[in-house]
This record gives structure tokens, sequence and C-alpha cells, in this order.
């Protein structure tokens, strides 16, 4: 999983496991939420390719909230608040 986030992201930005199956990915210099989704995009495009363990295939999905500084928080308990509000909204409005 940490290969395919990594391989959806640019050269500075940073992604790290959160806790169990959560991940946090900090964008560096980037302040429009457009921005952050075509990359949010990337990544849950990249999670959902197909997967082989034990010669079956395996589907994932991911749910990604997403959180800009300041307008979102300037601080990390708010933003972490508001990419969890971010996911769950996602979350719910996929069919």
């Amino acid at each position: 999983m940490a290969s395919r986030i990594a391989g959806a992201l640019r050269a500075e930005d940073i992604a790290c496991r959160y806790g169990g199956d959560e991940f946090v990915v900090l964008l560096l210099n980037v302040d429009q939420v457009d921005v952050a989704n075509m990359i949010a995009d990337k990544i849950r495009e990249r999670i959902g390719r197909p997967w082989s363990m034990d010669g079956r295939p395996i589907r994932v999905t991911a749910s990604i909230g997403v959180a800009i500084y300041p307008l979102d928080g300037e601080h990390y308990d708010a933003l972490m608040s508001c990419a969890d509000a971010s996911m769950y909204r996602t979350r719910n409005d996929r069919p």
C-alpha cells in the first residue's frame, strides 16, 4: 500500500502510516482544495488497481479526506478533524 501511495505523490510530499490501515499525506505547497482532491483521486486510483495474493485477485478501496492549511485549521488537531469529516462525507457520497 505504501508504495502505491508514494507512487502517486510528488517528490516533496510526505506520506506516513498513521495507524492500522490509516495513512496521512502531507502535500507541501498546496493551498487549493482542487489540487489536493486531484492528488487524492490519483492515490485512490493507484490503491484501487487489482492485487493478486496467492493467485487470487483482491480489490482494495480507499476513503480519503482533505484538509487545507490554514483554511481548515492552523494546528494538527483541527486539520485532522477536518480531514476526518471530509473523509466521512466522501465515503457517504459514494454509491
